[in-house]
This record gives structure tokens, sequence and C-alpha cells, in this order.
């Protein structure tokens, strides 16, 4: 079976350059077909692609059009029966992908699969499960909740984080997704109303909805060396546009009214924890303060944005 992997390149040329070293490294005995495509940084990677990976198809896109329509833009080059996308600061471990492909013909309705994403020191990475958004998990998304209330319903992660076997989930994490490749054109590939940011759990949703089903399989672990890529933007870009892709995910999949709950939910949670947040500050050590002032000028920023504050987001999107 012939496997088409598109990576999307932002800025991240030696991440990407590190990725292809891990597929050639454990891959080779599958019959791959390599596609990276450059969201408009033109960093270099296309004259390192050409130097050291002939193997590897390249695609410029002219302008950042965003991750979504960049996946989407490699996809249209993909000729084998299955599709991995495949983020650029991850690595693949030994059979990896080969126990990801095996997982995917042998579960029924199979829609898309993603492996236990690892951290870069080994631990597991959170975001290798999801559940579908709401207005309500997302207010309340913290690692604080999640550890004390782990079998929440609200996060729906309990169950795959508890056994070693392939598990149906709502979403996995966009660094990994392998799918067939008739699946993802039948649902129109990714939503072009999203630049970067929740354009992944509204594949999952999409692919659901049509009657397939997502599975996390952690026999397969590949690592994620998250925000590689994203780490040299401006902060505030990131922080303001997750809530504005989340608004879109809600405006989509649930409708008007369940996006306006999500601003108001999320207004509510951005003013408890930059009063949070202020107040540990005062009783906390110069060593954490900085920490605590970057947490804060996020949630000051999330807080602007739910009042219709940080306009300028709109460019992007």
């Amino acid at each position: 079976m012939k496997l088409s992997i598109v990576i999307v390149n932002w800025n991240s040329k030696d991440q990407t350059r590190d990725c292809l070293d891990s597929l050639r490294a454990h891959c080779s005995n599958l019959k791959l077909q390599i596609i990276v495509v450059d969201g408009g940084s033109f960093d270099g990677c296309d004259q390192m692609i050409a130097n050291d990976y002939p193997e590897v198809e390249f695609t410029q896109s002219e302008k950042n059009i965003g991750f979504g329509k960049s996946n989407n833009l490699g996809a249209e080059k993909a000729t084998g029966e299955a599709l991995l996308l495949l983020n650029p600061d991850t690595e693949v471990e030994p059979n990896s992908l080969q126990t990801l492909l095996a997982e995917l013909e042998k579960q029924p309705q199979a829609g898309i699969l993603g492996p236990l994403l690892l951290n870069s020191d080994g631990t597991r990475q959170e975001g290798s499960v999801h559940a579908f958004p709401t207005p309500l998990n997302q207010a309340l998304d913290s690692d604080y909740l999640k550890h004390r209330l782990p079998k929440s319903s609200l996060w729906k992660t309990y169950k795959a984080f508890k056994t070693d076997s392939t598990t149906e989930v709502d979403a996995v994490g966009g660094a990994c997704m392998l799918m067939w490749r008739s699946t993802f054109e039948s649902v129109g590939g990714f939503t072009l109303d999203y630049f970067m940011y929740a354009e992944d759990l509204d594949l999952c949703k999409k692919v659901s909805v049509a009657g397939f089903r997502n599975y996390h399989a952690p026999q397969a672990r590949v690592f994620h060396h998250a925000g590689c890529s994203s780490e040299k933007q401006f902060n505030k870009f990131s922080a303001v546009l997750i809530p504005t892709s989340m608004s879109i995910y809600m405006r989509l999949n649930h409708g008007l009214n369940a996006a306006i709950r999500y601003r108001v939910f999320i207004c509510l949670s951005a003013s408890f924890r930059t009063l949070a947040i202020g107040s540990v500050y005062a009783l906390s050590s110069q060593s954490k303060r900085s920490r605590l002032i970057a947490s804060l000028k996020r949630w000051t920023a999330v807080l602007s944005w739910s009042f219709g504050g940080q306009r300028w987001i709109r460019e992007y999107t």
C-alpha cells in the first residue's frame, strides 16, 4: 500500500529536516510519497530538499495561506491510498507508521487515526486526544481541572490514556493524522474558514459526521516537539487566534448561538484567570513571576478579544 505524507513547513526548516531524517531511518520498508509544502515562509526549505532529499516533492505557496489550506494544497498531489498529515516538528519512532497503517486497515469504518504523541522528554502529550469542543469544555479547559477530574466527560481522554490498545475517540491530535485519502477527499479536506488552530478538530468532526470513526492508537508513538514553527510569532497573535478559530468551529458545527455562548464563557473564564493570576503573582517568588506575566498577558489578550478587541487578527483570517 502506498502512503502519501504531507508536511507543511513554515519557518521550520531545521525541524522539517529532522522529520524527514526520521522517515528515512524508520520507514524504508514502506512505499512512500512525501510532499512538503512551504506556507509562504521562504526559509530555504526548497533548496534543502533539492540538495538533500531528491525523493521529496516540494510545493511553494506564494503567501502564508494557513495550515489547513497548505495541507489541502499538498493533498491535491497525493496519489497514495492512505494519507498522513504530519507536522514538521515531529519525529517518528521505529514501526510507528507501520503500526498506524495496520490499524487503519483493521478498524471498522476507520476515519482518522492518531498515535500517542510524546513531548521531547518522552512524556505523554495530553493533546494526543481531544473531546469535540463545546463552549463549556473550552471555558473550563485547564491542566488543573484535567488532573483533578480525569474521568470527566468534558475531556473524554481517560479511557484512551488508560489502555495500550486502539480506542475510539472524538478527535486526535493534529500533529499526526492518518486516514484513507478517499475519506479526506469525501469530506472536502480541511475547511477553508480557518487560518490556524481548530481546523484539525473540525476535520475530525466532519469525518465523524460522515459516519466514520476516529481512533487513538497508542501502540504507535511519535515525538511532537510542539511550538517550533509558531514560537517565532508574536505571542499575542497565537493567544487571540486560538479563540478566534474556536469561535469559527462553534459557529460552523453548533450554530451562531453556540458561538455567542462560547464568547461569553471565555469572557468569564479569562476574567477569573486574570484575577487569579494577579493574586498569585503578588505572593510568588521572583523566579515564577516571568511565567505568570506571560500567562497574564495571554488571558488579558483573550479577555480583550471576548469584548470585540484585537480586530487586527481579521487581517490574517
